[in-house]
């Protein structure tokens, strides 16, 4: 495939939802593994253009899956570590989630998990089953406990 193909199709990808690097870079592959030489220059112009940008991808990421998924700060970070998104951009989306909101979901989460466990006898081991869910979230001991 050309790479002006290439560039289109990618950018037509991008414009559809917020992408990451790599998430286009494993895009490209699959649709053209032989012009492997080319998807640096695309990859470039792609965020010369504005089409990628991994702070506003980490932002979005960060937001989505706490709001919709329920995640805290831990498991959202690894989620970016492993699409290769940049430290600074994790730091600065993470640092930029509305503490209220954040708050609001450890709390919603934790009285759902509670419902669902409302007919355990030993608190001692609702409280541990609890704690183990919410830190499978990805928030901390410190926030579970909080």
């Amino acid at each position: 495939m050309k790479t002006n193909e290439l560039y289109t199709k990618a950018a037509a990808y991008c414009s559809i939802a917020e992408r990451c690097r790599q998430e286009v870079r494993d895009k490209l592959l699959a649709w053209d593994s032989d012009s492997a030489d080319t998807y640096e220059e695309i990859l470039q112009r792609l965020e010369t253009e504005g089409f990628l940008n991994e702070g506003r991808y980490a932002r979005a990421f960060a937001n989505d899956k706490l709001r919709f998924q329920g995640w805290g700060r831990l498991k959202i970070r690894a989620a970016l570590q492993a699409k290769h998104v940049s430290n600074s951009a994790i730091a600065e989306a993470l640092a930029e989630l509305d503490e209220a909101t954040y708050r609001e979901k450890l709390c919603q989460l934790r009285e759902r998990k509670e419902r669902e466990l409302r007919h355990e006898k030993d608190e001692f081991t609702k409280r541990q089953k609890i704690s183990r869910f919410l830190l499978g979230r990805g928030f901390t001991m410190e926030e579970v406990l909080t």
